[in-house]
Order: structure tokens, then sequence, then C-alpha cells
């Protein structure tokens, strides 16, 4: 995906002329995790919250001792999901601090399971607290709140990755929405390395969001097969999707 566009925030208090939000205020964060060669973390978007209104994906460093407690606890609890927040004791912070530069590390909390309530009648299970290092912002943008906000006349999501591992987050535009993080089972033979870093655009033909048709409010993409269209590259090309890790049309919603 384009750097500029989309590493980079479209809208936010200090540089919107278009839209007036409201100013964040430093809260804490959450973020799903994902991968396990390479650490991606997704932001848990929120419509209704002012300082969640935005998509983001990062590349961290959570320590190499960290890092292998979170892929031995995925071995073994591979249906629960693994999150992480800042401490809110120690770092509270505003997203775009992220992209300004201003937060390039912080002190973390990280989780088997979604604090509070990851299954019913258990708890979430704190892993570790220790500190991260953001490696790249794969993603930052700001839900779109206009008045005049569209869905893509497809359904449309970011494929981006590191090596051998790939992964798709749905782009969520305007609300209502919802928010959809997966593996996909190998990377994509149609990019380069360099493109799957960067992240691309990739669109489902035969999906797609209106706000004349019911909200999907189920996971709209099992594994399996899918021709997609990619940005910038002609033709449809072929992905293999994998694992959902996180499919939510409740708290993004919230009001």
């Amino acid at each position: 995906m384009n750097h500029q566009e989309h590493c980079h925030p479209s809208n936010t208090q200090e540089n919107d002329w278009i839209v007036s939000y409201p100013a964040d205020k430093p809260d804490q964060h959450g973020f799903l995790i994902s991968g396990h060669k390479t650490i991606f973390l997704n932001h848990f978007m929120m419509f209704s919250m002012v300082d969640h209104q935005y998509q983001v994906i990062l590349e961290a460093d959570l320590g190499e001792a960290q890092t292998e407690l979170y892929w031995r606890d995925y071995i073994e609890y591979p249906n629960w999901v693994h999150v992480l927040a800042n401490d809110p004791d120690i770092n509270k912070m505003i997203l775009p601090d992220i992209v300004h530069g201003y937060v390039k590390s912080f002190i973390y909390q990280m989780y088997r399971g979604f604090p509070p309530n990851p299954a019913p009648g258990q708890p979430p299970v704190l892993l570790a607290t220790a500190p991260l290092t953001i490696k790249r912002i794969v993603a930052f943008r700001h839900l779109d709140l206009g008045y005049n906000a569209i869905y893509p006349p497809m359904l449309t999501y970011y494929l981006y990755g590191k090596g051998d591992e790939a992964h798709l987050s749905h782009y969520v535009t305007t609300s209502p929405n919802f928010q959809h993080e997966l593996n996909l089972k190998r990377v994509p033979e149609f990019l380069t390395p360099e493109e799957l870093e960067r992240g691309v655009f990739v669109s489902f033909p035969d999906l797609y969001l209106s706000k004349d048709k019911p909200l999907i409010t189920e996971n709209p993409l099992p594994e399996g097969t899918y021709e997609v269209v990619v940005r910038g590259k002609k033709g449809m090309h072929k992905i293999e999707v994998g694992t959902t890790l996180w499919f939510d049309t409740e708290d993004i919603n919230k009001m």
C-alpha cells in the first residue's frame, strides 16, 4: 500500500481541515497479536470512543523472551486470542503520537484471552509485563465519520506480512462495520517480499457492504481459496485464506 497514504494519518485532530474530530485523550489501547516469526499488532477499533477511532497495524518487537512465551502459549492454546495493551498505570497514550514519532516504545501487558471476558467463566491470563519497540507502521488511519462516508464497492482487506507469513485485516471505513483479522495459509505468489512488507489492498468481487444491506455478522471468509482483485495489478489473483483470529461486530459498533 502507498506509504504516504497508509503509514501516515489522513484524519487526525492536527491535520484534518475537513472534519473536526474531538481531541484524543491519553488512554489504554488493546491490540490483537498476530504472526509468529514477525509480530504484528492490530488495534481494537471502536466507532463510539474518540480515542479508539483508528485502524492501526504495527510491526513490533516484544522482546526475545516474551516472543518465545507468546509462541509457546499460542501452540498450547490455539483457540484463544492473545492480546496486549499499554500499561495504564505507567504509560497511557494517544494513537496519533505513534505515527508522529512521539511513541516508539511502551510498557505492555500481554494476555491469553480478551480482558475482561475471553470465555464464559474464564478470566484472562496475564502472561507478561514488559517493554516493546515499535519497528514499523503498516497502516494508520482514522475511521471515516463524515456524513458522506461510504463503503468500498467490494469487501476490501489489507494484505500484509513478512517472510513466509501473510495476514489479512478488514479495511474499515464507515459504521456499522466489522473488525476481522486473519491469517493466510501461505504468501501469495503474486507478491514480492517488498510488496508483502509494504502491504497491498485486496478486494473480493462477490462480497460487499451497503447501507441498504444488513451488516455482515458472521465470518465472510471461511478457510479456502478465493479470487481477488489486487490494487495495482491487472486481472484476478488467488489467495488461500487460513485461520480467523478475530471477528467482531459488537465492540466496534457499541454506542
